[in-house]
């Protein structure tokens, strides 16, 4: 599991042949990265990676073979049938991004892996009943393993989000307004989190947000 990067040169050690790299969390809980090249493994802490100035650094890991900032996905969130944003969690995530400060949190994105990094914009969709769009973040780290959501012993798959949106129940955008406003979303056909959107559907859905933003009084975003 990771992102891979053909041709792209390892500044490890200079070898240009298909790289691999996956961010993970070790049995001590650490955050690891492990990079993969011409099948040499390269593994250490996130926070000596970033530290190495042969790498440009956005959130948790490195983007100095890959940039992920044109790319959209869709997280899930169904809160009748999982606590994984309990309450006070999404309060206080309200509160942050209304004064204009990021709240930072790992979400699902199922079995997706390919073209999601540090940069990838991310739309929170509300499942279940009053469906919508209920929080936008940029994604900070490469996908990685930990501990599933459900509480199960399986493992699941995740990205670290700084969410700069966090809307109150009061004003998500509803999916009856997505459905009209962006048609090209799949609003009736997004099951599983961390599923792309395409670039003119995330582009409709951009401006009909911020649309949104200034119809419910929330602050200016930048």
């Amino acid at each position: 599991m990771g992102i891979a990067m053909t041709g792209a040169a390892c500044q490890r050690c200079g070898e240009t042949n298909e790289i691999e790299v996956e961010q993970y969390v070790a049995d001590d809980g650490r955050r690891m990265v492990r990079v993969t090249c011409h099948q040499i493994v390269h593994e250490e802490p996130v926070e000596t990676h970033m530290e190495d100035p042969r790498y440009a650094t956005v959130g948790d890991v490195s983007t100095s073979t890959a940039g992920f900032g044109d790319t959209a996905i869709v997280c899930t969130w169904n809160p009748d049938l999982a606590d994984d944003l309990p309450d006070e969690q999404r309060a206080a995530a309200v509160d942050a991004t209304r004064s204009g400060e990021p709240a930072r949190f790992d979400w699902s994105i199922g079995t997706h892996r390919h073209n999601i990094g540090p940069g990838t914009t991310a739309w929170l969709f509300r499942q279940g009943n009053e469906r919508g769009i209920v929080a936008r973040g940029r994604v900070a780290s490469l996908p990685f393993e930990d501990a599933h959501w459900d509480g199960s012993e399986r493992s699941a798959r995740y990205v670290t989000v700084d969410w700069h949106v966090m809307l109150p129940d009061a004003d998500v955008l509803a999916v009856d307004v997505l459905l009209e406003d962006v048609p090209d979303g799949n609003w009736n056909g997004r099951y599983q989190s961390g599923s792309p959107i395409g670039p003119s559907a995330h582009r409709d859905l951009d401006a009909r947000f911020e649309r949104h933003l200034d119809e419910v009084g929330w602050p200016a975003t930048n």
